[in-house]
């Protein structure tokens, strides 16, 4: 009877165990305000502008992220009014913080040249034309600047 009675202490220590380190595991993967913002966790980055190069298909889109993220490769749909553009981000592994907006880069290539299309992110807000420096050029609204127009 003793011996059941060690199988029976040794397995009921061995599932406080288990749920424990479960528990420790939950908490510790837990952040502090959203599901999102865990390290590992893919999330959509901000496309706070674009610049063209000199080649009409190429675009270099300035991307909001948080210190240390990865950056994935953009995803882009064209058609004849407009280029959709979505950017997402993996949160870095490298301790916890906030969201603040490391600007970082990502250049894409279109189908056809720009043109006169505008370019919108993935709500299908207008994405600013902007120079290198993320300075918002005139007539960044995606249309193209004409004197006397907003």
């Amino acid at each position: 009877m003793t011996r059941r009675r060690g199988y029976t202490v040794t397995i009921a220590f061995a599932a406080v165990v288990i749920v424990a380190l479960g528990a420790w595991l939950v908490v510790a993967t837990m952040s502090g305000d959203d599901s999102r913002s865990g390290s590992g966790a893919v999330y959509d980055a901000q496309v706070a502008g674009y610049w063209p190069a000199e080649d009409p298909q190429t675009l270099t889109l300035r991307v909001l992220t948080g210190r240390g993220d990865a950056v994935r490769p953009a995803r882009v749909e064209e058609n004849g009014k407009q280029v959709r553009v979505a950017v997402q981000a993996v949160r870095s592994t490298s301790g916890s913080r906030g969201d603040i907006g490391i600007p970082t880069t990502v250049t894409i290539q279109l189908k056809d040249p720009l043109g006169t299309r505008p370019v919108v992110d993935e709500q299908g807000q207008t994405v600013p034309r902007t120079d290198s420096s993320g300075r918002i050029l005139p007539g960044s609204n995606g249309r193209p600047s004409t004197p006397g127009t907003p």
